[in-house]
């Protein structure tokens, strides 16, 4: 038994070749008093007192400990010869031989490097196995799990349910990336849960550079600058920058023609202007009260952080875009002109913090904010007052407690609040007739306030006999002042404002939930069911429905909001999947409505364009294809399909399109019948990116399995036959593009790799200098030297969502997570680059799409489901 107590670390590691780094091993002495590298004491292994059995599993346990020590100090070895190889194949410095320099491989300094590397390991494992090994004697050897030592696996990133490939000749890094925000959710559905909220900036990354420059001339150097959590070093003399993500080191190599960028070079801003041209989109599916007339005409509406000025006789749209984060409510004031909009809580310290503002719609102008660090999270209803010709602003705060607050919105004084409810606020609106009396719908309630002296009063309304519903929805004015309600039974209430009571009710109104009401002329009201889709007429003196305006079709979501034009000859209905209708009021036959506005109504990820017509692809979360023609601004077609989708690409010949869908499966499909012709489950994670090659010969899709598949494309993208498999990424793949060649592929990963690949053998091209002057068809990928300006000072690698390069080479446009549009200048390889940003969209952009003209530009919004078209002019 003693002479198993004593282990002769030395020459075991001797035998491994490792006796001379001395600073990286560690004696155990047989005298009792030493302690082994776990800890633990001699003495105790010897187990004074203890049974033979216990002395037996104690030592088997300390000899499985030190097994992994060594396993660890081996790959410290192996990665110390990688290291003195890397440095072998440098050029030869130009700098004084010294005599011992012939039997020197590495200078000494690479040399200590190397053994601090390994001495850190150690020292890592050391602690490592003393934490595990805590209260070690109150457990039974069996039982025990050894983690004494953080494999090359376990160190790097995993993402979701993105496996993590280990490599075996490739060092982990220093600080492991974080999962980036589109994909850090813990299935394969991407970022649907994360809202627009954005995590604070992390602190400055770890220097990962061992380029030893105060042993290399000034000229060889480069020049090296920090930039909050990115750090760029451009190597002149070997035409390469690295840029730090994180702590992880990106290589990128200049094209050969092509000028080295500097550090500290400020890269122009472009000519040409970013224009909003055209919204797709319009806030249904959560907001109420947001169809608004003005005096001109035009429908006023608002979707992500954009109020939109719609003329639907001229087709043109105007825009207002001075909010910060997503509309969330929005009033108009008597004179048809001046409107009130309430946004939540946004990004920016300052200008993030939910407020109202009330603008000029005309001008566009800003002409007062309201209540920044008054409101809690957003503002979810606004009412300008009526019967004294709208000198006062109510609001309404989406907290908990829903504070409501009146303003003398010309001097931006806040008179006064109370607290409104404790459950959810539907609407509040100040009665037309009736001074300082507003009316507060919600939660199986309905509240009657009064404003007197500067002070806020509630009085709760009684249904009596009357069914009391689960949700009180809308609300509308008779012309007697009486109070109209509509509720998730299908009910209609009228209540008398002067005892808060229920006087008359028209039960079954609709099948289902009435979301929508409106006033007209001859003491009217017109109704909307959300189940029944449909808009009807009912007269408020005989409580009897006249006639019924239209059936909508299912799949343009149920009735959110009316609004009628000025001369009540037409009537605009809002959907709950962001569609906007227009149709005949004078009818006396249902009719079916004209479509204004067309959406997604789920988060918003893949798009594609046309090569050479107008007309792009979007898909969603929504499991909704659309293909759209720019020149008029609507759907051509629409599509149902049984999967989510997240990607899609034209064929650059056939009318057919590719789609990745989240569950792992990809199919193409002929874009005249909708017809899906195949189907391939190759995967069983989510596919992020799709492209087919330049000749429409082959196709690569790009999965969260860490591999990208490539296919052979025949019979006029009608058949599909899988080449092979590109396994080499570490990560989730997350962009792809093709050479002009269709012979190599290039792509990028969630932990910010770059790779090269032949489409042919589908192997990877680990020779990265031999790819810098290969032509790119397209330009989505993230990462490459020419995209090193589309990053920002603090970008942590998860801030840049996409890009893309124009045609014709000029610009290049990124999508990030703080809702941006950036336009740059192409190529974009200096740091500081300068850009000419879009806002509009308030979630994170997930996409940005060239339209074949370069002068047109899509972007898609992730969870405001808007596409915006822009102009570059």
């Amino acid at each position: 038994m003693d002479s198993m107590e004593t282990l002769d670390t030395n020459n075991h590691l001797n035998n491994n070749g490792m006796g001379d780094l001395g600073n990286g091993t560690h004696q155990l002495n047989g005298n009792g008093n030493g302690l082994s590298p776990s800890g633990i004491s001699d003495s105790t292994s010897s187990g004074a007192g203890k049974s033979e059995a216990e002395r037996i599993a104690a030592l088997e346990l300390l000899v499985s400990q030190q097994a992994d020590e060594l396993l660890c100090l081996k790959t410290a070895y192996a990665e110390m010869i990688r290291r003195l190889q890397e440095v072998e194949s440098r050029p030869v410095s130009t700098a004084p031989k010294s005599s011992t320099a012939s039997h020197k491989p590495v200078n000494g300094s690479n040399w200590s490097d190397c053994c601090k590397y390994i001495s850190n390991i150690h020292r890592f494992s050391e602690s490592t196995q003393s934490l595990n090994n805590v209260g070690l004697s109150r457990q039974s050897p069996s039982s025990q799990h050894h983690t004494t030592t953080p494999s090359y696996q376990n160190r790097r990133r995993m993402s979701g349910s993105a496996r993590t490939t280990a490599l075996p000749n490739k060092p982990a890094p220093a600080h492991t990336p974080a999962a980036g925000a589109r994909h850090n959710t813990g299935t394969a559905t991407p970022r649907s849960t994360l809202g627009s909220s954005k995590r604070a900036n992390l602190s400055s990354a770890e220097n990962l550079n061992t380029t030893s420059s105060s042993h290399a001339p000034s000229s060889a150097r480069g020049t090296s600058k920090k930039i909050g959590a990115k750090e760029v070093s451009i190597e002149r003399s070997e035409g390469l920058a690295k840029m730090y993500l994180k702590g992880r080191a990106v290589t990128m190599y200049a094209p050969s023609e092509q000028k080295y960028g500097r550090v500290n070079d400020v890269g122009k801003e472009p000519g040409e202007n970013l224009t909003l041209q055209w919204v797709f989109g319009y806030r249904g599916k959560d907001c109420r009260n947001n169809i608004l007339v003005l005096g001109s005409g035009e429908l006023c509406y608002f979707a992500a952080a954009t109020a939109i000025m719609y003329n639907t006789e001229t087709g043109v749209q105007r825009f207002y875009q001075e909010h910060t984060d997503d509309i969330k409510s929005i009033a108009l004031h008597p004179d048809k002109v001046t409107v009130a909009s309430g946004q939540v809580a946004g990004h920016a310290e300052v200008d993030g913090k939910p407020h109202v503002r009330v603008w000029n719609s005309s001008t566009l102008q800003t002409m007062h904010v309201l209540g920044e660090g008054v409101f809690g999270r957003g503002v979810c209803c606004l009412s300008f007052s009526k019967a004294d010709g709208g000198d006062l602003l109510c609001a309404v705060d989406e907290s908990n407690e829903h504070v409501v607050t009146v303003w003398e919105w010309k001097s931006e004084k806040k008179i006064t609040e109370h607290k409104g409810s404790q459950d959810p606020v539907s609407v509040m609106e100040w009665h037309p007739a009736r001074m300082n009396s507003l009316i507060m719908c919600g939660k199986s309630a309905v509240f009657f306030w009064s404003f007197s002296e500067e002070k806020l009063n509630k009085k709760t309304g009684v249904f009596e006999k009357n069914e009391k519903p689960k949700f009180v929805t809308c609300c509308a004015f008779a012309e007697n002042e009486q109070v109209l309600t509509g509720d998730s039974n299908g009910n209609i209430y009228v209540w008398s404002c002067d005892d808060n009571k229920v006087k008359e009710a028209v039960e079954n109104a609709h099948d289902g939930p009435i979301f929508a009401m409106c006033s007209v002329a001859n003491n009217c009201v017109i109704t909307g069911g959300s189940k029944d889709l449909t808009v009807s007429l009912f007269d408020v003196g005989s409580l009897s429905k006249v006639r019924d305006l239209t059936h909508l079709p299912e799949n343009i979501g149920g009735i959110r909001q009316l609004a009628t034009s000025g001369d009540g000859g037409k009537v605009f209905v809002g959907t709950t999947r962001n569609c906007i209708l227009e149709g005949p009021f004078a009818s006396e036959e249902p009719q079916a409505f004209k479509s204004l506005i067309s959406s997604h109504f789920d988060e918003l990820w893949g798009a594609a364009v046309h090569p050479t017509e107008p007309k792009f692809l979007t898909c969603g979360m929504d499991k909704l294809i659309v293909l759209w023609d720019t020149n008029t601004r609507q759907p051509i077609w629409t599509k149902l399909v049984e999967y989510q989708l997240m990607c899609a690409s034209f064929h650059p010949t056939e009318n057919v399109a590719l789609f990745g869908t989240v569950e792992g499966k990809w199919f193409a499909m002929d874009l005249d019948s909708q017809e899906i012709l195949t189907l391939h489950p190759d995967s069983k994670e989510q596919y992020d990116c799709v492209a087919y090659s330049p000749d429409g010969s082959m196709m690569a899709i790009g999965s969260h399995d860490n591999g990208i598949y490539v296919y052979r494309v025949g019979e006029n993208a009608r058949k599909y036959s899988k080449m092979g498999k590109c396994i080499g990424h570490t990560s989730f793949v997350t962009h792809v593009d093709w050479s002009a060649d269709s012979q190599f592929l290039r792509s990028n990963s969630g932990d910010y790799e770059v790779l090269f690949w032949s489409a042919a053998t589908c192997k990877q091209n680990t020779d990265v200098q031999t790819m810098k002057d290969v032509e790119w068809a397209t330009g989505t990928c993230t990462l490459g030297y020419n995209m090193i300006g589309i990053w920002p000072e603090g970008a942590d690698g998860s801030d840049i969502n996409g890009c893309d390069r124009s045609p014709d080479l000029n610009f290049v446009a990124s999508a990030d997570d703080f809702g941006k549009v950036k336009l740059y200048n192409y190529p974009c390889y200096t740091p500081k680059s300068q850009c000419k940003v879009g806002n509009a969209h308030s979630s994170h952009v997930t996409r940005v799409r060239f339209m074949p003209d370069s002068r047109t530009l899509l972007s898609l919004g992730g969870q405001d489901c808007s596409i915006m078209m822009w102009k570059i002019d």
